[in-house]
């Protein structure tokens, strides 16, 4: 069973999903900071002692 799609489509779809999905992930790699210090991780760990971890 064949696409319904035009064939110039069924070309260029691919094409453009994995650029897009390159930029998405170039973004957020050079534009999220993430800050590992031992002193936010105690925070965060205090925070969600509810869920019982660190057991």
């Amino acid at each position: 069973m064949s696409s319904k799609y035009p064939r110039s489509v069924r070309r260029c779809l691919p094409l453009c999903a994995l650029t897009l999905e390159a930029a998405l992930i170039l973004l957020f790699y050079f534009f999220t900071h993430y800050d590992a210090s031992l002193e936010d991780q105690k925070g965060l760990v205090a925070s969600y002692q509810v869920f019982g971890w660190p057991p």
